[in-house]
C-alpha cells in the first residue's frame, strides 16, 4: 500500500505538472488518461523477467 500511495503523490505531481485534472485510475498516462493495454502488457513483461 506504501508504494501505491507514493505512486498516487507522483502521479498527481505529473498531472497538475501537464495541467490535466485528476481522476480517479490507479495507473494513468502521464496526461492523466487511460493507458494502452500494450503498455501494461510491457510492464508486466519486465516484472516477471526481473522475479527469474
Amino acid at each position: 500500500m506504501t508504494i501505491l500511495r507514493q505512486w498516487r503523490a507522483e502521479q498527481a505531481r505529473r498531472i497538475i505538472y501537464f495541467g490535466k485534472p485528476r481522476n480517479n485510475l490507479v495507473f494513468a498516462s502521464e496526461h492523466g488518461g487511460h493507458l494502452s493495454n500494450g503498455t501494461i502488457k510491457g510492464w508486466n513483461k519486465k516484472l516477471l523477467k526481473t522475479r527469474d
